[in-house]
């Protein structure tokens, strides 16, 4: 009964049977609908909680540390292993972006978003290296339980306790990561519904809670479907592939933001042209990673890098040409076009290290996007709808 709960796998491939994991995200979704304050204070105490227990495996970890665990083959797999985990486990790194998605119910955002973002990411990363440092000291890495790695650790020192302690802040962890990953998702479900993406019932607000009361069970009953019917190595890749893909496009999109009207006579054509240079940039990331990853000859792999290096050139330097950075905008990417170029670069390259299963199905949900996009948001887009008045008035006003 209770291997059942936790997961049975019924056949084969992606799909399993896993009725604890959907049960866990419908009382977690529950919770959401009493609103949004509410489930922040109970995000900020497992958080807490989740951070002690952290500083604690660290603290106690480093205790029983061998340190010929790191001197014997660091690297194991090479830069290449290094950047195909990274882009596996990218989803579990996933969190700082919530502050982001919940910006209007910030006070003062201009100060305590980039603070926020900035910190959290900055904290996550020390405190991500520190649990590493300390797993592979405790453990060979070929060693590593990879179900409990940190409690099955303590529990080879003898430390049952601690095994104890740990398993505990796993749970709160990986509660308070899908209570906020419901929460953002809903709100990002909120806002694409308010500009007439999605229909209009995602947008409504409860009378009494405040909360997106239909968004968020609309979030949380297709997160329990796919949960229940989706084996979790999966969903982990297809999700991390949304991810760096979803970075991709906001690197592009601060190209395009950039773009001052009064700085061309030909916006559109400029706009085409980044647009196609970017494309020609990820493009030869592709090619070049191919390379890499099979083990081409460096007289092979050069070449092709060019193809990347050559279109990037070109970016930068039409970009401090053409595009005007006079605009006094609140929130300011720094270092343009190089942090967004380099962006685009790195998570393209992340990418080309996953599965090909997980492209199938990334694709799968790409297209079905983009014909709920086509078939829908289009025709209900707000913003469409305010153009298309622009328009109108502009020719009324050439008329006369």
């Amino acid at each position: 009964m209770w291997r059942w709960l936790c997961g049975c796998v019924c056949g084969t491939g992606i799909f399993n049977m896993n009725p604890l994991a959907a049960g866990i995200i419908l009382l977690l979704t529950a919770y959401t609908l009493i609103g949004t304050k509410q489930s922040s204070q109970l995000n900020l105490i497992i958080t807490l909680l989740s951070v002690l227990v952290i500083l604690f495996v660290i603290v106690a970890g480093s205790l029983n540390i061998n340190v010929s665990n790191w001197s014997d083959d660091f690297f194991p797999y090479g830069a290449s292993g290094v950047f195909k985990g990274a882009a596996v486990v990218f989803f579990a790194y996933l969190g700082f972006d919530a502050i982001a998605n919940f910006s209007e119910e910030v006070k003062n955002p201009n100060r305590d978003l980039p603070i926020g973002i900035i910190g959290s990411l900055f904290l996550c990363s020390v405190l991500y290296v520190a649990v590493s440092l300390v797993i592979t000291g405790m453990v060979p890495y070929a060693l590593i339980d990879t179900d409990a790695p940190l409690s099955v650790a303590f529990e080879d020192i003898g430390w049952n306790w601690a095994a104890i302690l740990v398993s505990i802040g796993a749970f709160a962890g990986l509660t308070t990561t899908m209570l906020v990953g419901l929460l953002t998702v809903a709100k990002v479900a909120y806002a694409m519904s308010r500009d007439g993406l999605l229909p209009e019932f995602l947008s409504l607000i409860h009378p009494t809670t405040n909360s997106t009361f239909w968004g968020s069970m609309f979030v949380g009953v297709l997160a329990a479907i796919f949960s229940l019917l989706l084996n979790i190595d999966a969903l982990a890749d297809v999700v991390s592939i949304g991810i760096l893909f979803a970075f991709i496009l906001v690197s592009v999109c601060v190209f395009v933001l950039r773009i001052d009207d009064s700085a061309t006579n030909s916006n559109m054509q400029t706009k085409g042209f980044v647009a196609a240079m970017l494309v020609a940039v990820c493009a030869g990331v592709v090619v070049t990673s191919g390379t890499l990853l099979t083990g081409a000859p460096y007289y092979v792999v050069l070449p092709t890098a060019i193809s990347f290096l050559l279109p990037s050139l070109i970016l930068i330097s039409f970009y401090h040409l053409r595009i005007s950075d006079s605009a006094q905008d609140s929130f300011r990417a720094p270092l343009v076009p190089y942090t967004p170029l380099l962006s685009i670069i790195i998570n393209t390259y992340m990418l080309c290290n996953l599965k090909p299963v997980s492209w199938l199905a990334f694709a799968v949900a790409l297209l079905l996007g983009i014909a709920i996009y086509l078939l829908y948001g289009v025709r209900n887009s707000h913003v469409r709808a305010i153009n298309e008045v622009d328009e109108q008035d502009e020719i009324f006003r050439l008329a006369q």
